[in-house]
């Protein structure tokens, strides 16, 4: 019958895959055991300076920060940016209450919640990156972890990938805009089948001097969702600031409008150059099949 076949695959699935639950195990939600065993597996909070200061990027309601600054022994500082509750236009994709931060955290000394120019925390609209990013001057952001995404079930999920597009160049361009020399990066990914999602995960190996694709046990094992994990970035290498300016315009070309309306630019680098890098390519097919 239908109904047992249900529970039965429910029963295997779980044994094979015990940690892809709804719920936390360690934390508060499924997202901090998603980083918990990120950092375990890739090593990302190896060589982090004691003091440093983090930024957790399209995080709310938090559990990511949680993990960062429940590792007492480094006295990390924290800053958080996400997207406030009922901040876009009518139709537009909309923040829940539920991922506005966690009031402990707002309350905490060693964190602060950065909002951009407009106080919305729209990380689509680029004076609002840059208002955080220089709030962030100054202060040794070594890591910065991203768990944007989208809730809304109306995107089919192998569409997912493109409407995800144009958040997903604001969080590297985020990333290469605040962190310190040798800093890390992780970032959740769908799929990446488009050349444009394809630039940007090229651009992220010429950023920095490792970058590879995870996914975390705890992550539904049927989805779309892995995560991008980069270190070593290089903040002084002569090409940085070049694809960092090509990321700010192509950031800019967005204008700020919701993905829902417009949710592919046009790619920052060109298929036919993709191409010519033999080793992206293996790379690339190999995380597609």
């Amino acid at each position: 019958p239908p109904l047992a076949r249900s529970v039965m695959s429910r029963v295997a699935r779980a044994q094979l895959f015990p940690h892809s639950g709804e719920g936390g195990k360690e934390h508060e939600n499924r997202a901090g055991d998603k980083l918990a065993e990120l950092a375990e597996s890739v090593g990302l909070m190896d060589g982090v300076p004691r003091g440093a200061a983090f930024l957790d990027l399209c995080g709310g309601p938090g559990a990511w920060s949680q993990f960062l600054l429940a590792k007492r022994e480094l006295a990390l500082r924290g800053f958080g940016f996400t997207l406030r509750e009922n901040a876009g236009e009518d139709g537009d994709w909309q923040a829940e209450d539920k991922d506005q931060w966690y009031p402990d955290l707002l309350a905490r000394s060693d964190w602060k919640a950065l909002w951009g120019a407009d106080r919305t925390g729209d990380l689509l609209k680029p004076d609002n990156l840059e208002h955080a990013t220089a709030q962030m001057a100054g202060h040794k952001v070594v890591l910065c972890v991203a768990d944007g995404g989208f809730s809304d079930k109306a995107i089919p999920a192998n569409l997912l990938e493109l409407y995800f597009y144009r958040l997903l160049l604001g969080e590297v361009l985020m990333a290469a805009s605040c962190l310190a020399p040798g800093g890390k990066f992780v970032c959740k990914l769908y799929t990446a089948l488009s050349t444009a999602t394809g630039a940007l995960l090229y651009l992220v190996g010429r950023l920095f001097d490792h970058a590879e694709i995870v996914k975390p046990m705890s992550s539904r094992t049927t989805g779309p969702e892995r995560y991008l994990f980069a270190s070593g970035f290089r903040a002084n290498a002569a090409e940085t600031k070049t694809i960092i300016q090509a990321l700010a315009k192509a950031h800019k070309l967005g204008n700020g409008r919701s993905p829902l309306d417009v949710p592919l630019l046009t790619p920052v680098v060109g298929a036919e150059e993709l191409a010519r890098d033999a080793t992206f390519m293996e790379s690339a097919r190999a995380m597609s099949s």
